[in-house]
């Protein structure tokens, strides 16, 4: 593979159910936004930052869920299928905020 702009890169044996997002917001939270890792190749992804696609990290029950601005960090987070080597290719990662 090869990587392309902003594209995520998986080979058939990546080893990876999930991949995502995490962010840290103002509030010092962790959330993360998920997809299920089926495809090979490239591909685009994006995360919706606001709904039921956004979850906490681990639990923080003193925290509201919800992603409050500024962000303080980003981070790209998977999820093993099984025990073993995992291999992706994350060739751009960018954060849009409207306002």
């Amino acid at each position: 593979m090869s990587p392309r702009d902003g594209l995520t890169g998986l080979t058939k044996d990546a080893n990876i159910e999930k991949l995502g997002i995490q962010v840290y917001d103002a509030q010092s939270e962790a959330l993360m936004m998920l997809v299920p890792a089926d495809w090979s190749g490239w591909k685009w992804v994006e995360f919706a930052t606001a709904g039921s696609s956004v979850q906490q990290a681990y639990p923080q029950p003193d925290k509201n869920g919800l992603i409050d601005q500024p962000l303080s960090s980003q981070q790209v987070v998977w999820f093993a299928k099984a025990p073993g080597a995992t291999r992706m290719i994350v060739d751009g990662m960018m954060a849009v905020v409207d306002g």
